[in-house]
C-alpha cells in the first residue's frame, strides 16, 4: 500500500534529503529506504514462548528465531511482497469460502545495519499490510504486534537499534484466524520500508489536504454542495512531532506546486512542541486557476512541506494532492467537478493469479487500467483497506470507494479504522468511506445504528470532505439502523426497497454499494457443471439466478441513483459458489462436489482475462461502438447441430453472416442482448452493427485449425528494470494460418534467461489444481498468463515457452535503466526463482491428508449467504 505519503514519493523517485548540514551535528534529514529485498522465510510455528524466564527484561535472544545468534541458514532467501499460502496446494480438506488452501503460519527475518553516525535519530518500520496477525520483534525485544490483515501498520525501533553494528527484525505472521470468508493468503505482502528522520519530523499520516470552491469542507457539506466556480481554496494541516528532550521551536514552511511542478503557492508559520508530543499547524492558499483532477486528465499537485529548527531543515517531504469537487445529490446522483456522472464500478478483492495477494503496484496498474478499457471508472476495495489503489488511481483517473474490514468501535477497530483514512485521505481518487458490509447481525439493530454512528464520527474526525456510507442489505427502514448516521444510504442488492427508501429519506443520496454481476467461467459454451464450470452465457445454473442486465437496467433508469459497483470486476480465489456442499445436495447433483479453487462472479477472470459478460459492460457503459460475438466457431462432431449465438452490442440492429449468408438483421434492445441459433458449419460467422441504418462495428469468429505453434503477447514489451516492475504475457496457440486456437488446452513449460524472475502463472480456470508456482501451465480456452519482474540490471531478457508438438516461442523483453528506489541495503540475495519449497510438490506445514488449520472451518455452511440476494436467488 502506498499510504504512507513518504512510501508513495519512493514511488515516483523522489528523495527526501535536507540541504547540507553541519557534519558535526547529527544527521537530522528524512530517509526512506525499501526494505523489501534479502529476507530469510521459514513456514511453520516455532517454539517461542514469551512468558518464559526471559520475559521480566524483555530479552528473547535465547528464542528460536528472534535473536541474532539464531541460525537461519537453513531458511529460504526471498524477497517482498510475498504470499506463502499461494505457494501451498489446494487440498479437498480445506476450508471451501478460502479456495481449499490451508492456513498456516510463517516467520521472516531480516538482517540490517544501522551506521553509527544515525544515533539521535528515529528509526520507524513501516509494514503496509500483512496478513494476518503480525508480531514484529527487534534483536531481542518485542516491538509490537498488528491484529489486522489489512491495515498498514509502524513501530518506533530507535531505542532497541544495534548502532553501528548488526541487528535482526523478526515476523512472525499467523494467518490461520480469518477475518473474511473468501481467500485471504498469508505473510508479508506488501511493501516495507525503514524510515529515518530526526527527533522533530512529520509523523506518519500527519499531513492532511483539503481543497474546495464554494463550500468549506469545514462546515461538513462540501461533498453535498461544492462546484468548482472561481478560485480554489487549499488548507494544509501538518503534524510536527518532537521526540526529543527539550522544547523545540519549529517554522513549517508549505510551498504548492501545480502539475508541471512550477510553483503557485508559499506559506509558513511557526510552533512549538513539547518534548514526546505533536503540534499541528494549518495554512491555507488560494489558486486562482487551479487544474483539476479528473478521471482523463488526473492532474495532481504536491505539498512540499519543510521543517526548519535553528536555521536548519531537520525534515522535508512531499506529499500530492489533487483538486476537484464530488457532489452526492437525492435527485439528480454523482456529480464530479460539477458534472453529472453515474458510478460504473466494480469491488475487487486483493488477489491475482500466479501471486495471490501479494500483488505487485504494476499489476494493480493493470487491473484498473483493464477495468477503464471496459468502461468501468470506479473501483470498491471489498471489503478492507486497499493497499497501492488509491495511490495508483490518483495517477491513472479511477474513482475509488474505500472500505473498512471491521464494523466495530472496539479499540483494535477504531485504530485500523483511522489508519486506512490517513493512509488515503489525501488521494483524490476516494470519494467515499464505507464503514461496514452485511452486517446482518447488527446493520437493523439499535447497536448497530450506535456502532455506525461511532465509526462515522471516527471518520469524520479525521477527514470531513468524504461521505460515509455502508453496504447494507437490509433493514434500511428500520428506526435507529445503522443507516440513519450514514451519509450516502449504502445499497447491497435489496433493490425492491430504493424506491421505498428514497421516497422515506427524501433527501438522502443512494448509492448501490455491491450490485450482482452473472455466475459465469470464461470460454465455457457446453455445460461443465460436474466439472465445476459455469456456463460463459448470461443463463441461470444448478444454484444461480441472473442478474446482469436487470441490474443495469435498474440502474440506468433511475436517475437520483448515484451508480453501482457489481460483484465483482475479477474473479477471485475462494467463494467457488454454487459449487458449496449444501448446493450440491439441495439440487441433487450426481457425482462428487467439484472442488473449485476460485469464484465465478469477476467480468474478467483472475487473470484479467474478459469473460463474455465484460462486452455487456463495456457496451453498456462506453460512448464508441461496441459489438461483440460469442461463442468461438470451433464445433468439430457438431456439424449440422444448433449452437447458441449471442450479441452484446449498443448498436441499433446486428446482423449475423454464417459463412456469407445473412441470418437475419434483429434490433439490439437496449441494454440487453441478441441470439440466434444457428447449425454449426465450419467457417466464419460475422456480426455487423448498425446505427441509424449505417454499419458501424463488426467482430468474427473462425473455425481455426488444429494449434501449430506458441506466441507469448507481453502487455508491455518494456520494464524498468527497478526489481519492482512486472511484466503479464499471455500465452496461447496459434494454428498453421497464425489464428489464436480458443479451445486449445496444451500445457506449456516456460523460462527465462537474463535479468528477469518468474513470479508465477494462471489461466483463469476456477476448476484447475495446478500450482501457480512451478513453470509450466496449461491453457484453458486458449489463454494463460505468466508473471514475470525484471530485476536491476538493465538490457534485454528472454522468456521461453515450449510444448511437445508445438513450435516453441520466445519473447524479448528490454529492462529500462531507471532511478531506483533507495533501499536498505542485506547480507542476502532473494531467490530469483519464482516458485517456493513446493517445487511442484505439497511441502505445505499440514499434510494434504490434515483439515486446514483454520478458523474458517466453521464459516462453511455460509448460513449469511441467506440475506444476499445474489447467493440466495431464492430470496424475494
Amino acid at each position: 500500500m502506498r499510504h504512507h505519503i513518504l512510501g508513495f514519493f519512493l514511488l515516483i523517485a523522489l528523495a527526501f534529503s535536507s540541504p547540507a548540514q553541519d557534519s558535526a551535528a547529527a544527521p537530522l534529514s528524512r530517509e526512506t529506504l525499501l526494505m523489501n529485498y534479502g529476507w530469510k522465510f521459514k513456514k511453520g510455528e516455532l517454539p517461542v514462548n514469551h512468558w518464559g524466564k526471559y520475559a521480566k527484561n524483555g530479552t528473547y535472544g535465547t528464542e528460536p528465531g528472534i535473536g541474532l545468534a539464531y541460525d537461519d541458514s537453513s531458511w529460504r532467501a526471498i524477497d517482498l511482497p510475498h504470499d506463502f499460502t499461494i505457494e501451498a496446494f489446494a487440498s479437498d480438506k480445506g476450508n471451501a469460502g478460502h479456495g481449499y488452501f490451508p492456513a498456516e503460519v510463517g516467520w521472516y527475518r531480516r538482517k540490517f545495519t544501522i551506521p553509527a553516525s544515525d544515533k539521535g535519530r528515529r528509526i520507524q518500520v513501516q509494514f503496509e499490510g500483512a496478513f494476518q496477525a503480525a508480531t514484529v520483534y527487534c534483536n531481542n525485544f518485542i516491538v509490537g504486534r498488528s491484529d489486522s490483515g489489512y491495515a498498514p501498520f509502524q513501530f518506533d525501533l530507535t531505542e532497541l537499534i544495534n548502532y553501528g553494528g548488526e541487528n535482526v527484525l523478526t515476523v512472525c505472521v499467523d494467518a490461520k484466524l480469518p477475518e473474511g470468508w473468501w481467500y485471504e493468503g498469508g505473510g508479508i505482502y506488501r511493501d516495507v520500508y525503514l524510515v529515518k528522520t530526526g527527533e522533530v519530523h512529520v509523523p506518519w499520516g500527519g499531513v492532511y489536504v483539503q481543497s474546495w470552491f464554494k463550500v468549506d469542507p469545514a462546515l461538513g457539506r462540501s461533498f453535498f454542495e461544492d462546484s468548482p466556480e472561481g478560485p480554489a481554496h487549499v488548507r494544509i494541516q501538518t503534524t510536527v512531532a518532537n521526540k526529543g528532550s527539550a522544547q523545540a521551536e519549529i517554522k513549517i514552511r508549505t510551498k504548492i506546486l501545480d502539475p508541471s511542478r512550477r510553483l503557485v503557492g508559499e506559506k509558513s508559520k511557526k510552533v512549538e512542541t513539547g518534548p514526546w508530543s505533536e503540534t499541528t499547524a494549518t495554512v491555507e492558499a488560494t489558486l486562482p486557476e487551479a487544474q483539476l483532477w479528473s478521471l482523463e486528465k488526473p492532474n495532481l499537485y504536491t505539498a512540499v512541506i519543510e521543517l526548519e529548527a535553528n536555521g536548519r531543515i531537520v525534515d522535508s517531504f512531499e506529499q500530492p494532492f489533487g483538486i476537484r469537487t464530488i457532489r452526492f445529490d437525492s435527485k439528480l446522483g454523482f456529480f464530479l467537478n460539477g458534472k453529472p456522472l453515474k458510478i460504473k464500478g466494480a469491488s475487487n478483492h486483493q488477489d491475482h493469479a500466479g501471486v495471490g495477494i501479494a500483488v505487485p503496484d504494476s499489476v494493480v496498474a493493470y487491473r484498473l487500467n483493464r477495468l477503464k478499457e471496459f468502461g468501468f471508472n470506479a473501483y470498491r476495495t471489498a471489503h478492507h483497506a486497499g493497499g497501492p489503489v488509491a495511490k495508483i488511481a490518483d495517477r491513472l483517473g479511477m474513482l475509488v470507494f474505500t472500505e473498512n474490514r471491521k464494523f466495530s468501535t472496539g479499540e483494535n477497530s477504531i485504530k485500523e479504522l483511522r489508519r486506512m483514512i490517513l493512509a488515503d485521505r489525501n488521494s483524490p481518487s476516494v470519494i467515499l468511506w464505507g464503514i461496514g458490509n452485511e452486517e446482518v447481525a447488527f446493520q437493523h439493530t439499535a447497536i448497530g445504528g450506535q456502532v455506525a454512528r461511532g465509526m462515522r464520527d471516527c471518520v469524520r474526525s479525521l477527514d470531513v470532505t468524504r461521505p460515509v456510507t455502508m453496504g447494507q442489505n437490509e433493514g434500511h427502514d428500520i428506526p435507529g439502523s445503522a443507516t440513519e448516521p450514514e451519509d450516502v444510504i449504502g445499497f447491497n442488492y435489496a433493490w425492491d426497497a430504493w424506491d421505498k427508501i428514497h421516497k422515506l429519506y427524501p433527501d438522502r443520496p443512494i448509492i448501490e454499494t455491491e450490485m450482482a454481476n452473472s455466475y459465469t467461467t470464461r470460454g465455457v459454451y457446453e455445460k461443465q457443471e460436474l466439472q465445476g464450470r459455469l456456463l460463459s452465457y448470461d443463463v441461470p445454473a444448478f444454484a444461480t439466478g441472473i442478474f446482469t442486465r436487470a441490474e443495469v437496467k435498474r440502474q440506468m433508469e433511475r436517475p437520483w441513483m448515484c451508480g453501482g459497483f457489481i460483484w465483482t470486476g475479477f474473479d477471485y480465489r475462494g467463494e467457488p459458489g454454487p459449487f458449496y456442499e449444501s448446493n450440491w445436495k439441495k439440487y441433487n447433483m450426481p457425482g462428487e462436489l467439484p472442488r473449485d479453487v476460485s469464484c465465478h462472479f469477476g467480468a474478467f477472470d483472475l487473470c484479467g482475462f474478459p469473460k463474455d459478460v465484460a462486452y455487456y459492460f463495456k457496451a453498456a457503459y462506453v460512448n464508441e461502438p461496441v459489438i461483440h460475438l460469442f461463442p468461438h466457431w470451433n464445433w468439430k462432431g457438431k456439424e449440422g447441430q444448433p449452437i447458441d449465438v449471442w450479441v452484446y452490442s449498443n448498436c441499433d440492429e446486428i446482423d449475423l453472416i454464417v459463412n456469407g449468408k445473412s441470418q437475419g438483421r434483429k434490433p439490439m434492445p437496449k441494454l440487453d442482448y441478441v441470439s440466434w441459433k444457428v447449425p454449426y458449419e465450419p467457417g466464419t460467422i460475422e456480426a455487423v452493427g448498425y446505427k441509424n441504418g449505417k454499419e458501424i462495428a463488426r467482430d468474427k469468429r473462425e473455425t481455426t485449425g488444429a494449434p501449430v505453434s506458441i506466441a507469448l503477447v507481453p502487455d508491455r514489451a518494456t520494464l524498468n528494470a527497478d526489481c519492482r516492475d512486472v511484466a503479464l504475457v499471455t500465452m496461447q496457440v496459434l494454428d498453421d494460418q497464425g489464428r489464436p486456437v480458443p479451445d486449445a488446452v496444451n500445457k506449456i513449460h516456460f523460462r527465462v534467461e537474463g535479468p528477469l524472475r518468474l513470479l508465477g502463472s494462471g489461466n483463469g480456470d476456477p476448476a484447475t489444481r495446478e500450482s501457480d508456482k512451478v513453470p509450466e501451465r496449461s491453457l484453458w480456452a486458449g489463454l494463460a498468463q505468466v508473471l514475470v519482474q525484471a530485476m536491476d540490471q538493465p538490457g534485454n531478457a528472454i522468456m521461453i515457452a515450449e510444448s511437445e508438438g508445438l513450435r516453441p516461442a520466445k519473447l524479448e523483453l528490454n529492462l529500462a535503466a531507471v532511478a531506483k528506489l533507495p533501499a536498505l541495503p542485506s547480507p542476502v540475495k532473494g531467490d530469483p526463482a519464482m516458485w517456493s519449497d513446493a517445487k511442484g510438490r505439497d511441502q505445505s506445514s499440514s499434510s494434504a491428508a490434515t483439515p486446514a488449520v483454520s478458523g474458517a472451518v466453521q464459516q462453511d455452511d455460509y448460513s449469511f449467504y441467506e440475506k444476499n440476494a445474489v447467493t440466495n436467488p431464492e430470496k424475494k
